[in-house]
Parts: structure tokens; sequence; C-alpha cells
């Protein structure tokens, strides 16, 4: 199944990379608690041959908190977690924020919810519950599975979104919508404290875990779980929007091109080119 958000954080839909002699793999975007180290193992790759663009981590506890890093064996690195780092100087944000869809004007007044199609994370009977709350209320429903064109349009009609996707959340607030947040671990606290918004307006529901049906269907009635916690979307007027989305969008995107320079003054690579100019 596709993740729209997997997909546009890598670094190969913004940038061309020309090789140098020395081999690097660049690996970007995406959550690795581990860093991608056992990623990085399969493959063969020893820290010295890689690249970290954009990684970011996720706790799942209640409350969690990311322990700061500020060492990594890797020739060149950057976390998308600013309380994930303990200097500014490798803190990278999720490079889809070079994304041309984040610049388009808001032309519509209506609410999207925006709903993780992974059933890890929405199981499909809470799809249904929500397919027939946002029908009900006059919301467009869109999984993060859809095509680039559908996020485009969609975050283009409406004004609001009510979002369980860490990047759903990431490329609203960045384009200046009005966003309520319904997350299940510390990324989504670390996003929006990243983004300088108040992470306490988050709600928080428990993700399904596996093997633990008869867990699962006991919390289905009770409050916390992500259908209770969107229904309390529905009706909370508690909505997150950033003061300036394009001052902090293009900063985000000035920190991007110069970690791209970076790369190349310390010949990882020949070049490191952006494809398309974007504002910043």
């Amino acid at each position: 199944m596709r993740n729209i958000g997997d997909e546009l954080c890598s670094p190969r839909h913004y940038f061309r990379f020309v090789a140098s002699e020395r081999p690097v793999t660049v690996m970007g975007g995406g959550v690795f608690q581990d860093l991608g180290e056992k990623a990085l193992s399969r493959l063969g790759l020893a820290p010295t041959q890689v690249v970290l663009w954009g990684v970011g981590r996720s706790n799942k506890r209640a409350a969690s908190r990311l322990i700061p890093i500020n060492d990594l064996p890797y020739p060149a690195w950057g976390l998308r977690d600013r309380d994930g780092v303990t200097d500014e100087a490798h803190f990278l944000p999720c490079v889809s924020c070079l994304h041309p869809m984040l610049d388009q004007s808001i032309a519509g007044d209506g609410t999207l919810l925006f709903v993780n199609a992974d059933p890890r994370v929405t199981r499909p009977h809470d799809t249904r519950a929500l397919q027939r709350l946002a029908k009900a209320k006059g919301w467009q429903f869109l999984q993060n599975s859809c095509s680039d064109e559908d996020m485009a349009a969609a975050l283009q009609s409406n004004r609001r979104v009510i979002t369980n996707s860490f990047h759903g959340a990431y490329w609203s607030l960045l384009s200046g919508h009005e966003v309520q947040v319904v997350g299940y671990s510390s990324k989504f606290e670390s996003l929006l404290s990243t983004l300088g918004a108040n992470a306490h307006q988050m709600l928080r529901y428990q993700k399904p875990r596996k093997y633990a049906l008869r867990r699962w269907l006991a919390r289905l009635s009770q409050a916390g779980s992500l259908v209770h916690q969107i229904q309390r979307c529905a009706t909370a007027d508690q909505w997150i929007r950033l003061d300036d989305a394009k001052a902090v969008r293009e900063r985000f995107r000035r920190i991007n091109l110069r970690f791209a320079e970076k790369l190349t003054s310390a010949q990882l690579f020949k070049r490191v080119e952006l494809i398309q100019p974007v504002d910043c």
C-alpha cells in the first residue's frame, strides 16, 4: 500500500545527486527508532557510506520523550525532530517541505479528514466509522494512500484538516491550514514543538496492537479511541495554526538547501542540485 508521506519524504524528489568517486547512499525521511541501523545492516552498508537526511524517531509510550542525540557515525546527518538533537546544526526538517503543493493558496473553506490508511494505525473498522462521520459532517475524507494530485487538491479545497497522519499534519501546518492532530506517539508531539505549536493541543490515542484483538475491541467503546478523539475534533474549537506558515516553510527549505550544499563541500557528491526552484 502506498504511503504518500513515506514517498514524498525522499530527497530524490527534490534534488539531483551527481555521484563522486566515493559511493554514498542517502537514507531520507521516514521513522527509524534505531536510525536505520538494522536496515543498513541488511543492505551491507557501513555508516561511513551513508547520509541520514531528515530521519525521524517515534516512541509510542504515553508521555514518552526522545533522548537527544549529539553524535552519530555518519559523514553527514540530520534528524527531523528538533527535540531529538542536542544542537541546531543537526536539525533537518523533513525534505517534503520543498513540495510545491505547500505554496498553493487555500481556495475553499471545507474540512478535510485525512486518515492514515495503514491498518496498523487505523483499523478497518475505524476507517469505516470515520468515513460515515465525514459524510455526516460534510467533510472530505481522504487517506494517505492517495495520489499526489489528490493530496494537493484536498489541501487547496479545505481550510481545516483533522488528521492522524504525521505528514498530513506537517504539510497542513506548513501550508497555513487550521489543524487538529490526533496522534499515537512522540513523533506528533515532536512535530508540533518543532513547528513552534503547542504540543499539548494534540489529542492522543493508542495505536492498535497486533494480536491484541480483545483489548482493541474493548477500547472501541472507551474514551481515547481514534474514533472518539476525532468525534471530539468535530465539536472542539482548538485548531492549531502557525502564525506565519510561509516564514516557517521558507526557513525549513533553507535548512535543507544548506544540507545539500554541505554534501557537496564535504565531497560526498560532486553536485547536489535542486530540481525546481522554490520560495525560500
